[in-house]
């Protein structure tokens, strides 16, 4: 192998073998904060990524035991690992990754799944397999209104929407539902002229 190719490819190595490594001491912190929160032994839990939920300062993980409820864990680049249970999860996400002015890079739809995760089940979790769900509505103040779908209720005839407000700072100022009458479709009457 040619010398030159030698010390291009090194680098890009030891990039690589930093990168698994750092997986990696994520992967053992979380079996141990989970097997510590769910009481569980490590082989009967299965971590598994969100990496659609993973921003710029927190990795997340889905903790699945073979029984039980399954567990959103949060690994921040600063501080104590937490999971969605801990009081204000999804305000430590949401002021650590800036989510009110960083709204454009992380993606209203990353918003609103940090707060279907981690929001206390205030919320449905959103439809992550339908594209730009959310609506944005920013306010003076510099706050923002993210809403999604959250259900329909079609024996009631009421459909649901999740409403996150977040101050200027990503702080949540509140999450709710909200129902709403869905429109009914009126039904017209024909009547056949029989004059022929």
């Amino acid at each position: 192998m040619h010398p030159i190719f030698d010390m291009r490819l090194v680098p890009s190595l030891a990039l690589a073998a930093a990168l698994a490594a750092c997986a990696r001491g994520d992967d053992d912190r979380v079996t141990r904060y989970a097997m510590a929160e769910l009481g569980k032994p490590a082989a009967s839990l299965r971590i598994a990524p969100r990496t659609e939920l993973t921003g710029s300062d927190d990795n997340f993980y889905l903790v699945t035991p073979e029984k039980g409820p399954s567990l959103v864990v949060v690994v921040p680049s600063v501080g104590p690992i937490f999971d969605a249970r801990t009081p204000g999860a999804f305000d430590r996400v949401a002021r650590a990754e800036r989510a009110t002015e960083r709204l454009s890079q992380l993606g209203a739809e990353r918003v609103a799944a940090w707060f279907g995760a981690l929001g206390g089940g205030v919320c449905p979790p959103p439809p992550l397999d339908q594209a730009h769900f959310t609506e944005v509505n920013r306010n003076p103040d510099g706050s923002v209104a993210i809403s999604y779908p959250a259900g329909y209720e079609r024996r009631l005839g009421v459909e649901r929407t999740c409403v996150i407000e977040l101050a200027a700072d990503g702080a949540l100022r509140s999450g709710r539902t909200v129902e709403v009458s869905a429109p009914r479709a009126a039904a017209s009457s024909w009547k056949r002229d029989t004059h022929e």
